[in-house]
């Protein structure tokens, strides 16, 4: 089993660096007990968040985030780096309640320091103590936790009970670039004249793989299908509040606060790491606030044909009375058919093939034969290795051979003694580093 050394952590594919970034993340993300409902947000695939590697936000709005520093000693200069990167993380998440700081060394104590002044310990203490009465003060209240070696390695053996964890932060031989790419080389040449570089164009497939296999733009996705109803959504909790009342109480009040969850809870889903808690509580909104939704309307509706006629639902009538009268007599009815339009657009577009893709485990392409199932995957997995994203392509063929984990194995090197779990372990830990999720795709 391999022995756990920070200083040999693996340097592929980017950095020692951030190699010992993304195990503090994925340790974080295990170790930390977050109540139920709260969302996990990686930030290292978007550069960082500026004081946080990732965070959980928790339901009553607190957040709790995670910094490391691959640094082997701790001086002034470290210590400054520590207080600046806490300083941001309050500034973009004021709620901030927990932070814990990953460091890959054990500090110094009281007896090492001797007479050369304060130990490592005792300063570190000094510092965080400073720092949460400072956010006492201010109001508000911060716990901060340090996680040295000593507090690593037990979280490495706590999360990593068959060694697969240990085998790929701490060998740097196995899952590597130049592994992944003749696993690649081979499904190529096995694919034969089903898979053709030259031919591949955009098609549903693409997008939907490119989706799955979390490097859809999802940005574009977003300002085209998203933030236009979220803008709706918005404007129409001004003046569209008025048309909600003829629900009456507590429909009225229940319909409010649904509305303003579902719309916070769009709003939060700014990547794909967001996507699949977010827009899990968004849907359950909708399915709360669409029925009162589509009664404010119907009964909007009445109370115009009663005291109009239904004849009177015309873009004249509503001009006429605009321009002569200064009124809107259909102003309410109006506000209500466009909650209950723009709540079914969200829904809509929740329901995309693209967010389909993207909040999906498994996924399962679908044809006859010769459509070019082979193709998009096997050209979908070339366009993620080359995001830094890994896949593995296996053919049904490959299964006649053997187990299925043992052919999985045995394509990426692996000799016998790694048992399955382990080789479980392994390539999770490889999909954290590489910043992409575990995942699986076929054909039929």
């Amino acid at each position: 089993m391999a022995t756990i050394d920070f200083n040999r952590i693996r340097s592929n594919p980017k950095s020692k660096n951030d190699s010992f970034e993304a195990l503090a993340v994925q340790l974080f993300k295990c170790s930390l007990r977050p109540p139920a409902g709260s969302t996990f947000v990686s930030l290292r695939g978007d550069g960082g968040d500026g004081g946080v590697e990732a965070y959980y936000r928790m339901p009553d709005g607190s957040v709790a985030g995670v910094q490391a520093k691959y640094f082997f000693q701790l001086g002034d200069t470290e210590l400054r780096q520590i207080d600046d990167s806490l300083a941001t993380a309050l500034k973009n998440h004021p709620s901030l309640s927990d932070y814990w700081v990953y460091i890959p060394f054990d500090l110094t104590g009281r007896v090492a320091a001797g007479a050369r002044g304060k130990s490592q310990a005792e300063r570190f203490e000094e510092w965080k103590k400073k720092v949460e009465a400072a956010v006492k003060v201010a109001g508000s209240m911060l716990s901060v936790t340090l996680c040295t070696a000593a507090v690593i390695r037990a979280q490495i053996h706590a999360s990593d009970p068959h060694g697969g964890m240990r085998r790929y932060w701490f060998d740097k031989s196995v899952l590597t670039q130049t592994q992944i790419q003749q696993c690649l080389d081979d499904a190529i040449a096995f694919a034969g004249p089903r898979y053709t570089a030259a031919l591949d164009v955009v098609t549903s497939a693409h997008v939907g793989l490119d989706f799955f296999g979390g490097i859809g733009d999802f940005a574009a996705w977003r300002e085209e299908s998203l933030q236009p109803v979220i803008t709706q959504l918005r404007s129409l909790m001004g003046w569209g509040d008025k048309a909600l009342a003829v629900l009456g109480e507590p429909d009225a009040t229940t319909a409010r606060a649904t509305l303003r969850l579902v719309i916070e809870a769009s709003e939060r889903m700014t990547d794909v790491s967001s996507v699949a808690l977010d827009s899990a509580e968004v849907k359950q909104g909708l399915s709360t606030v669409l029925p009162l939704l589509a009664k404010a309307r119907a009964a909007q509706e009445r109370a115009f044909y009663d005291e109009h006629g239904r004849d009177k639902d015309t873009p004249s009538f509503r001009q006429f009375h605009a321009e002569y009268m200064c009124a809107f007599p259909a102003g309410e009815m109006d506000a209500a058919r466009e909650w209950e339009q723009a709540a079914q657009a969200l829904q809509t577009a929740l329901s995309s093939p693209e967010m389909g893709a993207a909040t999906t485990r498994s996924l399962l392409l679908v044809g006859p034969a010769g459509i070019g199932k082979t193709h998009s995957i096997v050209s979908a997995a070339r366009r993620r290795f080359a995001r830094g994203g890994y896949s593995l392509v296996v053919f049904g063929d490959d299964f006649g051979r053997g187990e299925p984990w043992e052919v999985i194995r045995s394509k990426f090197g692996f000799g016998a003694d790694l048992a399955r779990a382990a080789l479980f372990e392994c390539m999770h830990a490889c999909a954290n580093n590489t910043g992409y999720r575990s995942s699986s795709t076929s054909t039929r």
